[in-house]
């Protein structure tokens, strides 16, 4: 499964900043779980932007190196 949510963060993500909550989301559509795609981005060695505080903070991810 985590090979296939690899595959999925990568064409998601290409070439893009992505809100966090967003590819949670598609990826639920998708039938992946949060901490199979939390797992998948780390071992993809995604990267991500934080910016804001408390409840308006934004996360974006993205495969930029």
């Amino acid at each position: 499964e985590r090979n296939d949510a690899i595959d999925w963060l990568k064409a998601e993500l290409k070439g893009e900043r992505v809100h966090s909550s967003e590819i949670l989301y598609r990826g639920k559509q998708h039938g992946f779980g949060e901490k199979v795609l939390r797992k998948a981005f780390k071992a993809l060695g995604g990267k991500y932007m934080k910016s804001g505080f408390g409840p308006g903070c934004v996360v974006k991810w993205s495969l930029e190196t």
